[in-house]
């Protein structure tokens, strides 16, 4: 869980959303937007014996400005842990509990960048700097990114690795493993 759990965790990390009145997540579009509609923040925890997968369904954010060349842009995005799914019911409320999140103590996670610059690396095009403040700990991460620009929208992904055991999340030790990949995928309009 180190090198963001997002734009997870990070994106890690790696929205905007807001909540209607009945508690759902509605969109909000525009330039540099971020919400679920365009944008997903993945994440994959392995285990001994296997592996899960899940996500975060409801968060904000933005890409500022969304115009011009995007090293010279912020990306921020906000998540509602209490959000979080993954492949199984049971681990979707344990990964809620104290033992990992705990959503009720730190509802929020989120992601600012620093600096965006280039940086050629396979099929990576740049890489991501920020603070990722998850569980209540803030640290710096970076992590390489695809990134396409066109003249209408900007989009972003990346895989990569946070270590969830630096963010004080250190329940199964030796049973879960401590590092877990992040996932990112987003598309904003430019204008």
């Amino acid at each position: 869980m180190r090198r963001l759990f997002g734009v997870l965790l990070v994106a890690g990390i790696l929205g905007v959303s807001s909540l209607t009145a009945v508690g759902g997540p509605q969109d909000q579009t525009g330039p540099g937007v971020i919400s679920p509609s365009n944008t997903k923040i993945e994440w994959v925890g392995t285990k001994k014996g296997g592996k899960h997968t899940g996500g975060f369904k409801d968060f904000t954010g933005k890409v500022t400005p969304a115009t011009g060349d995007l090293t010279a842009s912020t990306i921020s995005v906000e998540i509602k842990t209490g959000s979080l799914y993954s492949d199984a019911a049971k681990l979707t409320q344990h990964l809620k509990s104290p033992d990992f999140f705990g959503v009720d103590t730190y509802p929020n996670a989120s992601f600012v960048s620093s600096k965006i610059e280039a940086a050629a690396d396979g099929a990576n095009t740049h890489k991501v700097t920020g603070d990722l403040t998850l569980h209540g700990v803030k640290r710096e991460i970076s992590f390489p990114a695809k990134i396409d620009n066109s003249a209408s929208k900007v989009k972003l992904t990346s895989t990569f690795k946070i270590n969830r055991d630096e963010f004080g999340m250190n329940y199964g030790k030796g049973m879960v493993n401590n590092e877990v990949t992040v996932k990112l995928t987003l598309e904003v309009a430019r204008n």
